[in-house]
């Protein structure tokens, strides 16, 4: 795997702030990395958008500017934006599903208002329309509209968005936000002061085994795909590697989303991920 000596914006903009994400797309063709850069700086976009805003209503006026941006690049009308321009790009090229845009973008909304979800299934759903079609979009850009790659790239995403919770549950408590779902936390006997102080407890790291385990039902429901996935799509696909070496760190930190242990890289994830692609598999 090597990389050009001079990135374009979008892959600085991956690199620095999802470089797992980087990693993988690296992996592609190199005419395709354009376009994977693009879909991964604009999931940050509009990721970040919760993070970034001081009330719900300037977040929701973010989120349109991206709605309008996105609508105006299918009308070859894009802004100029160093996001937007190459999207555009990889949009014409590759001939992306409009719908799996505005189903991330709207799915986003949830971030602002710290609602949190009613179950598993409204989990599943957020990770689905927020992980699973920014990896679908991957997918289509290596292997077009191939069913079976796009549902596998699709549990694969699911699967990295929930363990992606998992892993800033600290984070997001810090704002307030709860994203185990509240049947969980009644199933466990979560009460807000295990959420609020703020370290481990038995209670939380049970609950977050179960999201871990629907992570590990989505990854198996890929793998079940595999004989049927388009070989181009493989480096969209081996997102599935760097899912297992987190579920593996969490659990040896017995799903404790607290633990110091999770702020480091799982050894050699990497290496993983290059044995996967040198075996052509996910």
């Amino acid at each position: 795997m090597t990389e050009t000596t001079e990135l374009s914006r979008c892959a600085m903009i991956a690199k620095k702030q999802d470089s797992d994400r980087f990693t993988v797309a690296m992996l592609a063709p190199a005419d395709k990395r354009d376009a994977l850069f693009a879909l991964i700086a604009f999931n940050h976009e509009i990721a970040k958008t919760g993070d970034t805003v001081s009330e719900p209503m300037l977040g929701q006026i973010r989120l349109q500017w991206w709605r309008e941006a996105i609508d105006e690049c299918f009308q070859d009308q894009p802004r100029r934006h160093e996001v937007v321009i190459p999207l555009h790009q990889a949009i014409r090229n590759h001939d992306l599903p409009e719908e799996l845009f505005s189903s991330l973008i709207d799915k986003r909304e949830c971030d602002l208002d710290n609602a949190g979800f009613a179950n598993e299934e409204a989990l599943l759903q957020y990770a689905r329309a927020t992980g699973g079609n920014l990896s679908e979009l991957m997918t289509v850009v290596l292997a077009g509209d191939c069913e079976k790659s796009r549902r596998a790239a699709g549990h694969i995403g699911t699967a990295w968005a929930l363990i992606g919770l998992m892993r800033a549950l600290p984070f997001h408590l810090r704002r307030h936000w709860v994203s185990i779902p509240e049947t969980l936390q009644v199933k466990h006997g979560i009460e807000g002061k295990d959420l609020a102080k703020g370290e481990g407890s038995t209670v939380v790291s049970a609950a977050v085994g179960d999201i871990c385990a629907l992570a590990s039902r989505e990854l198996n429901q890929a793998r079940a795909l595999r004989r049927n996935c388009r070989i181009e799509a493989l480096p969209a696909l081996r997102l599935a590697s760097l899912c297992d070496s987190y579920l593996r760190q969490l659990r040896r930190a017995d799903n404790d989303p607290f633990s110091p242990t999770l702020a480091e890289k799982p050894a050699l994830r990497v290496m993983g991920l290059i044995i996967k692609h040198l075996t052509r598999r996910f």
